[in-house]
C-alpha cells in the first residue's frame, strides 16, 4: 500500500475525481482523513453538491421493493431504511421481504443455545441463531434452560 504525504493541493486534486463525499472517503480514505483532520474538508469538497433526499412513505416503499432482505435494504440505502425505522413504518415497507432465517426453528435455536454457558458466549459463538432467538423474543426462555435440570429433553 502506497503511503502519501498529503498537501492541500494534492488532496484538492484527489477530491476532484469524485462526485460525492462518500465516494471520496471510500476510494481515497487517507486523503479524506487528511482533509478532515486538518479541518479543510469543506473547502476540499466545495465542488461536491450536497446529496439529500427527502423521503416519504411512497418513496421508501418504492425503494424497499428493490430488495429481498432487510439487511440489503439497510446496507444499500441507509437513508430510506432509517427514515422508515424512525417513522415506525419499517414493518410495512419490508412486509414483502424474505426472512433471513428460513432454516431456523425454535427447536434448533434451543439446541444450539445448549452449547453455551452465557448469553454473551451464545451471541459470540452463534450470532445468527442468537439474533434469531432475540427477534422471536424467546432469548430469555432459551437461556433459562441453562439453569434447568431437564435440559436434556431438548436434545432429542
Amino acid at each position: 500500500m502506497k503511503k502519501y504525504n498529503w498537501s492541500l493541493e494534492l488532496v484538492k486534486k484527489e477530491a476532484e475525481k469524485y462526485i460525492t463525499k462518500i465516494d471520496f472517503r471510500n476510494n481515497s480514505y487517507s486523503a479524506y482523513s487528511w482533509a478532515y483532520r486538518n479541518n479543510v474538508i469543506k473547502d476540499i469538497c466545495s465542488h461536491i453538491k450536497p446529496f439529500f433526499k427527502s423521503w416519504s412513505l411512497e418513496l421508501v416503499q418504492i425503494e424497499a421493493l428493490k430488495y429481498q432482505y432487510k439487511r440489503d435494504f439497510r446496507k444499500n440505502n441507509l437513508g430510506a431504511y432509517s427514515w422508515a425505522h424512525k417513522n415506525k413504518v419499517i414493518d410495512i415497507v419490508c412486509s414483502h421481504m424474505k426472512s433471513g432465517y428460513t432454516d431456523l426453528t425454535v427447536q434448533k435455536a434451543k439446541k444450539e443455545a445448549l452449547k453455551y454457558k452465557t448469553k454473551k458466549d451464545f451471541e459470540n459463538g452463534s450470532p445468527r441463531v442468537y439474533f434469531y432467538a432475540h427477534g422471536k423474543k424467546i432469548i430469555d426462555e432459551i437461556c433459562s434452560l441453562w439453569n434447568q435440570e431437564e435440559v436434556f429433553g431438548i436434545l432429542n
